[in-house]
C-alpha cells in the first residue's frame, strides 16, 4: 500500500519521521500511538503533524487492517489531498517552513534573540523579519529566524534541526550572498562529533561558519548574558561575524 502522507513531523522536537517506519512497529505500539493521537485531538495538544502542511494527523486503517496516517476530518487544504501538483522544490520549501514551527526551534530562536539583545555589538535584532531583495527586478525574499546588524553589517541567524532540505538551504545561502548578508547556521546536537549529512553540507560550504547550541551553552549564555556556542572544534566562544 502506498501511503498518502509519507512524512510526519514531531512538533515538539522538529524531527521528521517516515510514516512507513512508524507504522512498521508492532500492533501494540501502533494502537497506543493511535490512542495518544486521539487524546491529543481532544485537548488540542498535538505532537505529530503532516510534514508538508503542519496540521495534526491521526492513524486509520483499511479493511485489510493496513495502517496509514490521515489528516483530521476538519483540517484545512493540504497539497497532499488536492490536485495542486506542487513541484518537489515547492514541497521541500513547505516542509522546511513547517520545521520552523517545532517547540525546540521556537525555544532556540527565542534564546538566540534574547542573548543578542543583551550584546551591545548587535542592534536591530528581529525574529522572522522579511528581507526583500534589493534588486528591483526581483521579487525574491526570505524570512530568517533572526536578523540583526553587527557593526553595520547585516547578519542573519538560521537554525537547522532537520536533515532533508539541501536544495532549500542552497537557495537561502545564494539569496543572502547576493544581498551581501552574512549568514550563521546553528545546530542542536548532542555531540559536535556526530554531524549528519545536512550539517556537513552546511559546515564545509561555509568555511566552518556553523555552530552548535546545546543545554550547556544555553546555561552558560544565560549566566554570562551573552551568546555562547560551540564551534566545529568543540570550543565555546563568542559570536564574531
Amino acid at each position: 500500500m502506498i501511503r498518502t502522507i509519507e512524512d510526519i513531523r514531531n512538533i515538539e522536537t522538529g524531527e521528521e519521521l517516515s510514516s512507513d517506519k512508524l507504522l512498521s512497529n508492532s500492533n501494540e505500539y501502533i494502537f497506543r500511538l493511535r490512542r495518544k493521537l486521539a487524546e491529543c485531538r481532544n485537548t488540542d495538544n498535538h505532537f505529530l503533524v503532516c510534514a508538508i502542511c503542519n496540521q495534526p494527523v491521526t492513524i486509520a486503517g483499511n479493511k485489510m487492517q493496513v495502517f496509514f496516517f490521515k489528516h483530521l476530518r476538519d483540517s484545512d487544504i493540504c497539497p497532499i489531498k488536492t490536485s495542486c501538483n506542487l513541484t518537489q522544490k515547492e514541497i521541500n520549501c513547505l516542509k522546511y517552513q513547517g520545521a520552523k514551527e517545532s517547540k525546540k526551534h521556537k525555544d532556540l530562536k527565542k534564546h538566540i534573540s534574547t542573548m543578542l539583545l543583551m550584546d551591545t555589538n548587535f542592534s536591530d535584532v528581529k525574529e522572522e523579519k522579511v528581507i526583500k531583495s534589493l534588486d528591483t527586478q526581483s521579487s525574491s525574499w526570505r524570512k530568517p529566524d533572526i536578523s540583526s546588524k553587527y557593526k553595520e553589517k547585516m547578519v542573519v541567524f538560521e537554525i537547522q534541526l532537520s536533515t532533508t532540505y539541501l536544495n532549500v538551504i542552497i537557495d537561502r545561502e545564494n539569496f543572502y550572498k547576493n544581498e551581501n548578508i552574512y549568514i550563521l547556521w546553528f545546530f542542536n546536537l548532542s555531540s559536535p562529533n556526530k554531524y549528519r549529512f545536512t550539517e556537513k553540507d552546511i559546515l564545509y560550504s561555509n568555511k566552518n561558519n556553523a555552530f552548535i547550541i546545546d543545554n550547556e551553552t544555553i546555561k552558560k549564555s544565560k549566566n554570562n548574558k551573552e551568546l555562547l556556542v560551540i564551534s566545529d572544534f568543540g570550543e565555546g566562544f563568542d559570536i564574531q561575524p
